[in-house]
């Protein structure tokens, strides 16, 4: 028994002045006070029942200006470059290596941008000397013809000459009477057919009947009376009659 009392004293003589034990110890000490110290509070202040009293800060509504300086705002405003704030540059991620496949496809995608702009290039050549050759009027109709693929309003139609409007409708009926003369020669022509050869004027009907007695309908200068509008006069002049 002694020996191992020895052993103990000696360990702990050791561990004393060992500054890792020490720091142990600090901590554990500490929590265990503030840990007596929270439970002490909590005991000591009592529960309140009343309303709690909350003050606040009008600062807090109150707007920040942007600009803490006139002449930082009088910068801004400028839009000069050189008081522009340069951001650092990202550093440059490398690419992996591309494979001979990838090689043609990038390749054969530059000859064909180069065909484009080439292409784009002639037919710019092309439209500049057919606007050369245009006249003033066929030139104006060609602009707004682009105007209006683009997504323009489309301009209102040019008034064609009263003269000239004439003849192309004397040209056209000449022609449907052609084609008409043509269906009777060949057998194919029906009455019903005729409005598709012959522009036909739909027949309008005289629908104001004049004065009128009221009773029954005129056809020509004869009025035509059913058997009900007799009797329903008849009726009529029985009650008068009574009255």
């Amino acid at each position: 028994m002694s020996s191992l009392a020895s052993l103990i004293n000696n360990i702990k003589a050791n561990t004393a002045h060992n500054p890792l034990v020490q720091k142990n110890q600090k901590r554990k000490t500490t929590a265990d006070s503030n840990a007596k110290q929270k439970k002490t509070k909590t005991m000591e202040e009592p529960k309140s029942n009343g309303p709690t009293v909350v003050v606040f800060d009008g600062s807090i509504l109150e707007r920040k200006p942007l600009f803490e300086d006139k002449s930082e705002k009088r910068r801004f405003m400028a839009s000069i470059t050189e008081y522009i704030v340069t951001l650092p540059d990202k550093p440059e991620q490398k690419q992996p290596a591309m494979t001979p496949q990838e090689l043609e496809e990038e390749a054969e995608n530059e000859r064909h941008d180069v065909e484009l702009k080439q292409l784009l290039a002639t037919s710019k050549l092309l439209e500049e000397l057919e606007r050369e050759e245009m006249t003033s009027k066929e030139r104006r109709r060609h602009t707004l013809q682009k105007l209006e693929t683009l997504g323009a309003k489309p301009t209102p139609k040019e008034k064609m000459p009263l003269p000239l409007k004439l003849k192309v409708n004397e040209a056209h009926k000449r022609r449907n009477l052609e084609k008409l003369q043509e269906a009777k020669d060949l057998g194919i022509y029906h009455k019903s057919l005729k409005h598709l050869y012959v522009k036909t004027k739909p027949k309008k009907r005289d629908r104001d009947p004049g004065i009128t007695t009221g009773v029954g309908k005129m056809k020509g200068a004869t009025l035509t009376l059913r058997k009900s509008d007799i009797q329903r006069i008849q009726r009529q002049g029985s009650k008068k009659s009574k009255k």
